[in-house]
Formats: structure tokens, sequence, C-alpha cells
């Protein structure tokens, strides 16, 4: 993958050299680095350009409505989010607790219960899977980078990561959380819910950082009152 890398990484020097900045939504210092080596360049130009504005996250934090134990959100590009929800929905019930399953369905409005602990939605608005979220003690879903973002912002503690096959920037991300001791991650070919779960419980969460908020303001202070206060 080393060449074809590097040979992006030219490219994309070369198209942004008509940009006086890049500003990219990431972490500036490396140990808190959300997005590992896709948001880093060592080309010299890239480099001055460059603005790391932190976290910009489409949730806030509200105070939950319903306190779960697990979410599970099976999302995805087909025929992957299908698979996923055949992998998975077999296995809720070997959970403990109370658990809500949302299966990413838009076009149905269905709610199954196969028990009294089991909640399973076809399709939730997004308010209301922002509350879940905040409400999840524990939270199961994929590893594209908007969705890690919100998960960041929430300052999630417990999760476990099932990136899409096939997309690579998917694999790279939960392979480096879990270098990193911050999310358990696992193959959907390889999944066993209640045992991924368990050795997921030892890892950290996302460490400290500034919340979408703030950075929001430092972007405007540091970066765009330069050019949209003349």
């Amino acid at each position: 993958m080393w060449p074809i890398e590097l040979i992006a990484l030219w490219v994309n020097a070369r198209a942004f050299r008509k940009y006086t900045h890049l500003i990219i939504a990431d972490n500036p210092s490396k140990d808190t680095a959300l997005a590992g080596k896709l948001s880093r360049t060592f080309f010299p130009g890239t480099k001055k350009q460059s603005y790391y504005c932190g976290i910009l996250a489409s949730v806030r934090y509200t105070p939950p409505k319903k306190p779960v134990d697990f979410l599970i959100i099976v999302s995805g590009m087909e025929p992957q989010r299908t698979a996923l929800e055949k992998i998975i929905l077999p296995q809720v019930q070997d959970l403990p607790g109370k658990k809500v399953v949302l299966l990413g369905k838009p076009s149905a409005d269905q709610v199954a219960r196969p028990d009294d602990d089991t909640e399973i939605r076809s399709y939730v608005s997004n308010e209301e899977k922002i509350n879940l979220m905040c409400g999840a003690r524990f939270i199961i879903c994929r590893s594209g980078y908007t969705s890690l973002m919100d998960l960041a912002e929430l300052q999630a503690r417990k999760g476990l990561l099932i990136p899409t096959p096939g997309q690579w920037e998917q694999e790279y991300l939960s392979s480096y959380y879990r270098r990193r001791g911050w999310f358990m991650s696992q193959s959907q070919f390889h999944l066993k819910l209640r045992r991924d779960v368990e050795r997921a419980e030892s890892f950290s969460g996302f460490p400290q950082m500034p919340k979408t908020g703030e950075n929001v303001r430092r972007l405007y202070d540091e970066l765009l009152a330069q050019y949209l206060e003349r």
C-alpha cells in the first residue's frame, strides 16, 4: 500500500497548492489524533497549510430519556448493511441488560421486541438516535469517521467497532483505535457479540479532548476571522 499512499499524498499536495489553508477535522496532537495517518502528511508545503481544528460533530449531549445498556447501530452500504443485520440479530439476546438495535432502514417503520430487554427498530429520527447514543453505556457501530467523531463528542468510553468490509478507511481506523487501546474492533465475519463485548470492556474509550463548540470558536478566532471580518 505504501507506494499508492505516497502517490496519493503527492497528488493531493499538488491539488492543494492553490489554497492558503487546509482545515482538517482532527485534533492537532498526534496523541489524540482520531484519523491517525489519514489526516497527516510529510510534505512541507501541505504541513504549513494544514490547520487542525479538532473534532466537528453533528451531535450534542442531551439528557437521555431512556438509558440502555447496549445500543447497536447497523449501517453501511448494501449488501453489507443487510449482511451485518443477519449476523447481529441472532446474537443480540445473548447480551445482558437492555438493548436497542437500529437497523438503518428508512423505508420501513417497524418495532420488534423479541423479549422484555430487547427492542429492534427499523428506523428512528436523528434526534431520537442522538438521545439513544447519549443514554447508552456501550455502543456497537461501524467505524466511519463521522460516527467516530460523534462518539468522541459524547465522550464514549465503551464500544465495539465493526468496519464495513472493503472500505479501507474504516478497516484502518478500527485497527488504529484498537492499537491505541481506545476501542475493540472485530470483523463482521468473525463477530461473536458476547465474547467481543467482554473483550471490549477492557479498552479505555476516548481520551479527553476539546468538543465541537470550543473547536468552532477557536477555528473562527484563529483562522476564519481574518477573512470574514475584513
